[in-house]
């Protein structure tokens, strides 16, 4: 065994190092809600009606739901008042349901319908007609 620089070796000095993460504690559902709430004053005091969350980091952070981003629009409307609602294709619903920690409604649509009719369909029972809504920006445009 070589003594390297210093006058120690790779694994002295790896068996000095202590487990960063034994402190850390998984986000609580109550963080999730606090953050919802919060971005919802945000939102209310700018003005924006609705925000699409789009599956991947952003969906995460408000929901703590890990769903990576693909070529079907999954993700999330939230609303500056009321409840966040939830969008995804109908063959990922049983899916969907199980990877949810903040739990809301589901909207799901099928192949032979538009993800964004059922988009607006749902920003119209929020009582969403005109207004600001933020998207995503990780958001494929195919999608926008």
């Amino acid at each position: 065994m070589t003594i390297g620089i210093g006058g120690s070796t790779a694994e002295l000095e790896l068996a000095k190092l202590a487990d960063m993460t034994a402190d850390v504690k998984a986000i609580s559902l109550q963080e999730f809600n606090e953050r919802i709430e919060s971005a919802q004053a945000i939102m209310q005091r700018e003005g924006i009606k609705a925000v699409y969350l789009n599956a991947g980091t952003n969906l995460y952070y408000f929901t703590g739901m890990r769903w990576g981003a693909g070529e079907r629009m999954v993700g999330a409307i939230l609303p500056a008042q009321g409840e966040l609602q939830f969008i995804a294709p109908h063959f990922e619903q049983d899916t969907i349901n199980e990877f949810m920690q903040v739990q809301a409604p589901l909207h799901c649509w099928h192949e032979h319908e538009s993800p964004a009719q059922l988009f607006g369909d749902i920003l119209a029972k929020l009582d969403i007609a005109d207004g600001t809504v933020g998207i995503d920006e990780a958001t494929a445009f195919f999608n926008v």
